[in-house]
């Protein structure tokens, strides 16, 4: 006898390409803005040199983005921070979670002795590691390549069960890594808050053809990011426990 099917599996589609256009032509842009200016600049192995050999400045940042997940349009938000030299090359880690139900795959289940395919939401949180070369800098534009951007993480899909329709079950978490380079554009609208896209290549490894499928793509994404350390220089110019410096008329007044 066979289970009749209440719902109806998601198929696999072509991801959407459209939006593309607008990340393009946001980097684009930033190009076209900075071209003069990277002429004149001095060749990047000089400046990666003299950048490496400046005191670091420590950064966080808080960062929403949009994306699409196996031809969903989905959310992902964390943290990001690291050091940054010359405001040129930054090193960073952060914490990334896939917000909300958004995205949807047909998977294979397994349940004591019947298995059959249902629609799973895809559940994920990864710690990301990046390389950062900022070649064109600014404001309020900034330009990079992250060549090396890794995520390592779990992965899960959540379902309804088949033998019990009222019970939420979960399958069991795989490990994720993920490469994803890209090139990224941004504008501030203010100094501590600015409008971010991105275009890359999502590559995926070490995970099941369902989770293959749905990461590894073409990369577009947009998104706002919030610079917690810039917030904290323009409240605290001298610092929290540096001892704040007299003003000439307080000097007189002593």
């Amino acid at each position: 006898m066979h289970h009749q099917q209440s719902f109806r599996l998601k198929q696999k589609t072509r991801r959407p390409l459209g939006s593309a256009g607008f990340f393009f032509c946001f980097l684009l842009l930033s190009l076209v803005a900075s071209r003069k200016s990277l002429h004149a600049q001095p060749a990047w192995v000089d400046t990666l040199r003299y950048s490496l050999h400046q005191r670091p400045k420590f950064f966080f940042q808080l960062t929403s983005f949009n994306s699409f997940v196996s031809s969903d349009f989905a959310n992902f938000s964390g943290f990001r921070m690291g050091l940054n030299y010359n405001h040129r090359l930054r090193f960073g880690m952060g914490l990334l979670t896939l917000d909300g139900n958004a995205v949807v795959s047909a998977v294979s289940i397994r349940e004591g002795d019947i298995s059959y395919i249902t629609n799973g939401q895809l559940k994920t949180t990864f710690l990301t590691f990046s390389g950062e070369y900022i070649f064109y800098s600014k404001y309020p534009w900034q330009f990079s390549a992250i060549p090396f951007q890794a995520g390592i993480g779990g992965a899960h899909y959540e379902y309804n069960s088949r033998l019990d329709t009222n019970r939420r079950v979960s399958t069991p978490d795989e490990f994720l890594f993920i490469l994803q380079p890209e090139l990224t554009g941004q504008f501030n609208i203010v100094r501590w808050f600015g409008l971010t896209a991105n275009a890359g290549y999502r590559f995926t490894a070490y995970s099941s053809r369902e989770l293959r499928e749905d990461f590894s793509a073409p990369a577009f994404s947009a998104g706002v990011k919030i610079f917690i350390d810039e917030i904290y220089k323009s409240l605290f110019p001298n610092g929290i426990f540096r001892k704040k410096r007299p003003t000439p008329v307080e000097e007189w007044e002593r």
